[in-house]
């Protein structure tokens, strides 16, 4: 009898085609953090520029406000000033007003009488009222009889030869000049001394 080994079955083995790799289900895990994340960051984007637009059209908003409440304060500004300008004699003006009421008054007695010298007095208050206005606003005369003359203070209107005063004295003043504080109103109009020879 002839000893037969009995044949074992060999296992057969069936490719069904590629298994999914164990590590793929972290990879998509990652890959969805990655858009999620994306995600997140340009909805902050999108609301960071709304914000920034916000805050432009805010910006823009006080700056229009501002400017004009500049142009609003410079127009008030300079109708105060315009006005100032225009009322800037009122008080002085209101200070004349008496002066005006004696003249009339003393043009009127002059109709009315014959006595020259009550006239003389009627005017001489006239000027003293006057002169006490002017020395209430710092106004002062500028008299130079026989003081040298001045360029800065006098106008020469005439050129007198004589050997009686210096040369370049003043001899006469025509018309007083006057001086508000230091600064010159008008200038004294005067006769000025000159050498004799010095006409010929």
């Amino acid at each position: 009898m002839t000893d037969r080994k009995q044949d074992k079955p060999v296992p057969v083995r069936i490719d069904s085609g590629p298994q999914p790799e164990e590590d793929s289900a972290p990879e998509l895990a990652e890959l969805e953090a990655e858009q999620e994340a994306d995600s997140r960051e340009g909805h902050e984007d999108a609301a960071e520029e709304t914000d920034w637009q916000a805050r432009y059209e805010e910006l823009h908003e006080k700056y229009l406000r501002a400017l004009a409440d500049l142009q609003n304060y410079r127009r008030r500004m300079a109708q105060e000033m315009a006005q100032q300008r225009q009322y800037a004699n009122e008080n002085l003006l209101a200070e004349l007003l008496p002066v005006t009421d004696n003249c009339n008054q003393a043009l009127a007695s002059i109709c009315d009488t014959d006595d020259l010298e009550c006239v003389a007095r009627g005017v001489e208050m006239i000027l003293d009222q006057l002169h006490g206005f002017m020395k209430r606003h710092n106004v002062s005369q500028v008299n130079p009889q026989g003081q040298p003359f001045d360029p800065d203070l006098h106008e020469a209107v005439e050129a007198v030869p004589t050997a009686d005063v210096p040369e370049n004295t003043v001899v006469e003043v025509v018309q007083p000049g006057y001086l508000l504080h230091d600064r010159l109103l008008r200038p004294a109009r005067v006769k000025v001394a000159i050498a004799p020879d010095s006409s010929r």
